[in-house]
């Protein structure tokens, strides 16, 4: 009974204190270049107290306080601080709107040197907010707070987009052909020999300054893209010397210190790339097609006997990273700037079983499915990746900046597949394996310039880079082997699969080789003509940029020598001996048999030239017009061969002028104006939009043979 009276008492008296309490509530604006726009990240508090906010990304606050009057205090870096007095009166909420503005302090001339930090939460959003498109972002302060490892893993998080695979992406529903990545506003380079694809587990997430995703079009972005662009920028100016080493360790459940697979491995597997080992050996022939009985046998035999998989236990996973910064020249002084390096490592392995099961069409009279296959896959995943970047940065006066860019990663990636289930279509009971490696390098490197010409009036901005893709897969390896799925016998042998011909999947060894390289340049100028209440910004810009790729195939597989002498005993041996070289033979053994057509090689080229004109009007605070044409012409040649042999060629792909305009306008006034100001919910109303009136595209493509 005391406890049930003292609660009540209790509870009594927190709605007496709850009752003589208030809200105050509002929006903070700020006017910028002529138009009024809410201010995000502002402090508002009661003065002399801890009680207050923060305001949100559309510059709104809101806070319990006390009964009675107080001084609220508004405050922003870079504006006047601000105290009024207000009134909260128990149980209502009292508005306090505010304008902030810019905080004016007679000095002497003073030129100040320095550059604007781009990496910050709260400078990705104000960048968001005073683009023209439609763009999200996230920048380095905030991808250091996560645990992702790669870009893709923080490209995912931004809204709108998927990664498939973890390595290519999707915006808004549209695959990565429809989608544009820029590295430091240049074109990446592709690391697929079939896609124009960039493949983002392999840039580390913390080489990244900041992600930025544009939706819309704009006469300065790609118009190759109809889902979006992805902006990649990598880290440039440090702020301190500095020397940081990172490393960890991890154990991956389900992994750590269990079995795991894997094919034989080179000295150099450690360090990202293949020695050699995984290689076609250096006097193997060129062509399988026209060579003698002799030199056949003699190239089966030279190739390394490797089908099966090495037992181990999986090692933790290891990351290692050194970032070194460096100023030189007095900080605010005329000429100064920095470099930053840094160092990444890290070496992982991931296991775990895929279940793969298929169904026939459903059967109406059965009321099933009958399955044709049920299959296990064991993936085991052994990838090691070291990424260099070192950054160089130059402040010249107030008015220069230079900056030398650079970005190196090698990935190296050694996938072992074990399948083991049932076939019930062939009435098999499989154990297939599957052995892979792929080697991969990028370099990119930028030479970048930023003059402002005139303050605040006009500013020039270059840029020339040169892009390098490697991609290797050596000796990618399958074999099959079964037994009849009846069997009952744990100690009858399953058989190895032997080929009629030359095929990738029984007993197939593929090599593959892409190099890719991309040298591009672009300009852009802006200039600015401001009135009283209305500002006129003109911007033009030229891009260039040639692309030159070479990629081959080859592909072979082991099958019997002849079919009326063959030993059939030698299906059922072991898959370390099967194909070792005593049964590598004219007579009763097996012999290599070329697939590689003249269509597995290709040499192609691209070249665009590419430029734009855009405006941007400000009509006194309540309407922006934005508008741009870019035209572009886009050249594309390709040498290759059909199946048969026969040459191809393709050229051109034109791709004519596109016209883009669109015009964001003030909602909520229009909304005012029509009779929907008084709307019992206006925060439906969204404060900007954007009217989009016309976007005309034009290709051609012709071709011959």
């Amino acid at each position: 009974m005391y406890r049930t009276l003292t609660l009540c008492i209790a509870l009594f008296l927190g709605l007496i204190a709850f009752a003589q309490r208030g809200t105050v509530a509002g929006t903070i604006t700020a006017n910028e270049g002529g138009i009024v726009q809410p201010m995000p990240f502002v402090n508002v508090a009661i003065k002399g107290t801890s009680t207050g906010g923060t305001t949100d990304l559309d510059g709104k606050f809101s806070f319990d306080a006390d009964a009675g009057e107080h001084v609220l205090l508004v405050s922003f870096v870079g504006y006047e601080a601000v105290e009024k007095t207000i009134t909260v009166i128990a149980g209502q909420t009292v508005n306090a709107n505010h304008e902030l503005k810019s905080q004016a302090i007679e000095m002497k001339t003073v030129e100040v040197v320095t550059t604007r930090r781009t990496e910050t939460e709260s400078a990705v959003v104000m960048e968001t907010r005073q683009s023209e498109q439609v763009v999200n972002g996230m920048g380095r302060e905030q991808i250091s707070k996560g645990q992702d490892r790669t870009a893709g893993d923080v490209v995912k998080r931004i809204p709108g987009v998927t990664m498939v695979g973890d390595r290519f992406v999707m915006i808004r529903g549209l695959a990565d052909r429809y989608n544009t990545v820029m590295l430091n506003d240049v074109i990446a380079p592709s690391m697929e020999p079939d896609r124009r694809a960039f493949s983002f587990d392999i840039l580390p997430s913390g080489a990244l300054d900041r992600v930025m995703v544009y939706k819309t079009g704009a006469p300065e972005l790609p118009g190759e893209f109809a889902g979006g662009v992805i902006k990649l920028y990598t880290i440039n100016v440090p702020s301190e010397n500095s020397v940081k080493v990172d490393y960890s360790t991890s154990l991956r459940n389900g992994t750590t210190f269990k079995p795991f697979y894997s094919s034989q491995q080179s000295g150099t597997d450690a360090l990202g790339f293949d020695n050699g080992l995984r290689q076609l050996p250096s006097k193997f022939p060129g062509n399988l097609y026209h060579t003698t009985p002799e030199r056949l046998t003699a190239a089966g035999k030279s190739l390394a006997n490797n089908w099966t998989a090495d037992e181990s236990s999986a090692a933790p996973d290891q990351r290692f990273g050194i970032s070194l910064t460096k100023r030189f020249g007095q900080q605010g002084g005329r000429v100064n700037g920095g470099n930053i390096t840094s160092i990444n490592y890290s070496n992982t392995r991931q296991s775990y079983t895929a279940n793969n099961q298929n169904y026939n069409v459903f059967d109406p009279s059965a009321q099933r499915s009958e399955r044709i296959y049920d299959y296990n896959d064991n993936e085991n995943i052994h990838q090691v990746r070291i990424s260099a970047l070192s950054n160089f940065s130059l402040l010249v006066g107030t008015r220069t900046k230079l900056e030398f860019r650079n970005l190196f990663t090698q990935q190296g990636t050694d996938q072992a597949t074990l399948r083991t289930g049932k076939s019930f279509e062939e009435q098999f009971e499989v154990k297939n394996y599957a052995f892979r490696y792929q080697q991969r390098s990028i370099y990119s490197g930028q030479l970048h310039g930023e003059h402002e010409l005139t303050t605040d009036v006009n500013k020039l901005s270059w840029t020339l880079g040169y892009g390098l893709g490697i991609s290797k897969e050596p000796d990618f390896r399958r074999v099959r082997t079964v037994r009849d799925l009846n069997t009952t016998d744990a100690d009858i042998p399953f058989q190895v699969i032997v080929p009629p011909g030359a095929t990738t999947l029984d007993a197939g060894r593929f090599f593959s080789n892409m190099n890719e390289n991309v040298m591009t340049g672009k300009v852009d100028y802006e200039h600015q003509l401001k009135g009283e209440r209305n500002k006129v910004k003109i911007r033009v810009g030229a891009f260039v940029e040639r692309k030159d790729r070479t990629f081959s195939a080859r592909w072979m597989s082991f099958k019997a020598a002849s079919s009326a002498q063959f030993d059939q005993t030698q299906i059922f041996l072991p898959l370390d001996q099967i194909f070792s070289p005593e049964h590598i033979n004219t007579t009763d053994g097996f012999k290599l048999e070329e697939g590689t057509n003249p269509s597995d090689r290709y040499t192609a080229a691209n070249t665009l030239l590419a430029g734009y004109v855009g405006t941007t009007i400000n009509l006194a605070t309540n309407t922006v017009i934005s508008a741009g044409v870019r035209a572009e012409h886009n050249t594309q040649e390709l040498k290759s061969a059909t199946f048969g042999g026969a040459r191809v060629l393709e050229q051109p792909i034109a791709q004519h002028p596109a016209f883009d305009q669109s015009f964001p306008i003030d909602l909520r006034k229009v909304a005012s104006e029509i009779g929907l100001g008084h709307h019992s919910e206006p925060s439906r109303v969204p404060r900007i939009g954007t009217l989009r009136l016309l976007r005309f595209q034009f290709q051609q493509r012709t071709a011959r043979k």
